[in-house]
Formats: C-alpha cells, structure tokens, sequence
C-alpha cells in the first residue's frame, strides 16, 4: 500500500512536471548484467540530452514510463537511471525521501559536482542486478547538477544521507559503473524472495493438503499467496548451467574468455558462480520463446543458484522431435530438487522423473533415501525409482504439470492435479532445484515455487 501511496505521489508530480505526455505511461524493460548484450548497454557511459530533445514529447514519455517502471510492483526501487532502460543519455530517476511525499523526481543532465563529509558503508541493491546486494561506501553529502524538467534551467541542489546515496548509485550507471565495482563482495539478498515474489491463488492441492496447518507461510483461509516466478522467460538470471565434459559456464573457466564479467569487471565474487547470457555456448539449453528448451544432445542442467526447503513447486514440460538417447528410454528429463552442493553427473537429491510413461516417479540419487508405502520399489545400484501409481499423461508433444511439495523429510508428487506418489523419512529436506536435459529435446516453462513454511 505505500508502494501504491507513493506511486499515486510520483505520477501526480510527473504530470505536473512533464505535461503534454499524452498516453499513459508504460512499464520498461529492465535491462540485466546477466544478458550480454544489455550488459554492453549498462556499461556504457552516457551522453547529455540537447535541447532539442529536453522540449521533445519523446523525452516527457521516457521520463513517465521510467517513473512507471521503478514504482511497479515488479521493481518496487528507490532509483533508476536511463542505461537501465536501454537509453544511453543522462537521465534518472530519485525518489525523494527527504521531502513531503516522497516523490519520485526526474533528473536530465544530472551530474556529481563534488562529494565532500564522512564516508559511509551501507547496503546497495540494484534493479539489474537481482538478487544480489552489496556494502558500498558512499559520501555523506552530494552536490548534484541538473536540468529542470518543465523550465529547463541549470539548477544546483546538496543532498545527504540516503538520498545522496541514491543520486551517487544512479548517477554511477550514468557513466557505465555497478555499484558491484565499489564492493568487494556480493552475496544474495535473502529478503528478496519475499519482495520481490509474484501474487498467485493459493493452488487447489495446497488449499486441500492434509498437512495444510503446517505451511504456516500462508494465512489460514488464503485465497491468494506470494510466490516465486523462478525463470523469467527471458534468461538464466536465477541459474548456473552445467553440462557434461563441459563445466559450469563461468567467466573464469578456461575456453571462456570471451565471456564477460558482469559483476566484477574481471574480478570473480567469491562463491558466486553465474553466467551472462541467455543460452551456454553450445546451444544445447537456451531460452526460447519464454520456455527453457533443451536441445537433446548430451547430459546438462540449470540449476538454481539458491536453496529452497518446505514449498509448493509447479513445472510444465513437453518433448520435442529430436533424441540422442537409446531406443526405449528416448525421451527422458525431470526436475531434481533437494540438490547438495556439489555438481555432477549426478549430485545428491530426489527427482521428480519427467520420463515417457513415467511422469513423476521418484528417483532417489547419490546417496538420497526415503521411504514409500503402496508404491513398486526399483532398485539400481545405490539409487532407487519409486514407481508412481494411477495418472494419466499427455502425448509427449503436448504439456505435461508436474507439481510436488515438500515438508520437512516429506514430499508429494502430482501429475495433471493428481496425486499420484508420495515419500517420507527422506534424508534430505532442502537445495537447490534443478531442471534436466537428459540425451532428449524438450521444453520447461511456468516455474513458479510457493514457500510454505
């Protein structure tokens, strides 16, 4: 609700300001570090606007769809700066928590004169560089030159404390500058999850879940929930990918050295491991048309980058026409949750099985137990298949929901709505979640995971 307050704020002081936008505003992309080529963008030092353009309606559209993107629900930011939004001139956009209001000001031309007071080290977060957050030292005080939107005269103004924080982070996009290259680490920012999740109906199996009163996350009686939209349709932000024979794609690893670094200029965070492209170098898991697509060649992964325990987990996932595994297990994939730290071929952890005909199995891999009542028991080696009981799948070019939740050392798996396996006195309870391309082409989308304690 102060998110909507000072919305309502912003955009009465936008149309004020910036009068003769006539269409509403829209909300911008917001360009990432993990996409190279909106890396190159972010990277870039920017121009001043003319004056020409400062009059134009262009201008007073950017500057309403920027106030309209930094105040959506979906970014929910303090600042945001032209680079972000793909426009590489000198233009942010500040809220102003030091005044009546607290509106979200546009700033053309904005330029640091001089920083001068005590340095302080605070936590910085970034709307292109989610979910990390990092301590920056930053001065106290900030001289900050600009043009005025509506008179466009030169103005001159001191700022302090946080909002001066806010002009020095924006004002470093301005001239191609992370707030990550002040820092000397970064490390997930744990609240995010909750921040920034997606409002979603709380699903029927959840709602009729005989364990129900233990997912103290949801309200008794909830009809809606927060949840987490793992994969963004666009990119593997949220990912590492790993494949076989090839490693995890990291800037750092040897045959990579093409690929840039988008948090450190060159220097690596100790214990994050990403990438920064939409698809590995092989082409064998890319992003396409807002679905993972898994080309079939090989064994590979994506993998989240953090762990997860006590959720509600939904996946869509169909194959495609092209299979490089032996006849009779040609069409093969799933999604592995409870995955330990260590990478491999494959890592401790509980699949869910998205195999032909034997949608939602379970597999219990590397060392992973648990128990079953009432389901076909299949050992191999030290792994074992749980077979599961009754569902019916679709054809293997049409979608497929697969759904489980986990509780404690307990998991349930659904197929098409149907509850059709389920484990206890599992001797893994959390981890990350991995999405599998296993010798078959096929697709994932729809990611979405509701914690539920």
């Amino acid at each position: 609700m102060r998110n909507e307050l000072k919305k309502i704020i912003a955009f009465t002081a936008i149309a004020l300001a910036l009068a003769g936008c006539r269409r509403a505003p829209e909300v911008l992309h917001v360009y990432s570090v993990f996409v190279e080529e909106e890396l190159q963008v972010l990277r870039t030092p920017c121009r001043d606007f003319s004056a020409r353009e400062l009059r134009s309606a262009a201008f007073r559209r950017l500057a309403a769809d920027m106030v309209a993107t930094v105040t959506s629900p979906e970014q929910g930011g303090v600042g945001i700066a032209g680079p972000q939004v793909g426009d590489s001139r000198r233009v942010i956009v500040v809220c102003r928590l030091d005044k009546p209001g607290e509106p979200y000001e546009v700033y053309p031309n904005v330029h640091l004169d001089s920083l001068w007071g005590p340095v302080n080290v605070g936590p910085e977060g970034c709307l292109s560089i989610v979910p990390y957050r990092g301590d920056v030292p930053r001065s106290e005080y900030a001289s900050v030159r600009y043009v005025d939107p509506v008179t466009r005269e030169q103005k001159q103004e001191t700022v302090s404390g946080y909002v001066a924080r806010i002009f020095q982070h924006e004002c470093d996009h301005l001239d191609g500058v992370l707030y990550t290259d002040r820092c000397d680490t970064v490390k997930v920012n744990e609240s995010w999850k909750a921040e920034k999740g997606v409002e979603v109906e709380v699903p029927q199996i959840v709602k009729d879940h005989p364990f129900r009163a233990e997912f103290t996350a949801l309200e008794a009686g909830a009809k809606t929930c927060r949840a987490i939209d793992l994969f963004n349709g666009k990119d593997f932000t949220n990912f590492t990918i790993f494949k076989k024979d090839g490693g995890f794609f990291d800037p750092q690893l040897p045959g990579f050295e093409t690929v840039s670094d988008p948090l450190f200029k060159g220097t690596k965070a100790v214990g994050i491991r990403h990438m920064n492209a939409s698809s590995d170098p092989a082409g064998d898991l890319i992003v396409e048309d807002g679905m993972m697509h898994m080309s079939g060649e090989g064994l590979g992964y994506a993998v989240t980058r953090e762990a997860y325990g006590n959720y509600y987990f939904r996946v869509r996932m169909r194959f495609g026409t092209y299979t490089t595994a032996d006849p009779g297990v040609e069409w093969d994939g799933g999604i592995l949750y409870h995955v330990g730290p260590e990478d491999g071929f494959w890592p401790i952890c509980v699949e869910c099985q998205g195999m032909k005909d034997r949608f939602c199995d379970y597999w219990f891999v590397g060392g992973a137990t648990g128990k079953t009542t009432g389901h076909t028991v299949e050992p191999h080696g030290r792994n074992f298949r749980v077979l599961r009981s009754g569902g019916t799948e679709n054809p293997i070019n049409e979608w497929n929901t697969m759904e489980f939740i986990t509780l404690g050392d307990k998991s349930w798996h659904y197929l098409n709505g149907e509850l059709v396996n389920e484990a206890t006195d599992m001797n893994v309870n959390s981890g990350r979640i991995l999405v599998q391309l296993e010798e078959s082409e096929a697709f994932y989308k729809d990611l979405l995971l509701i914690p539920l304690k």
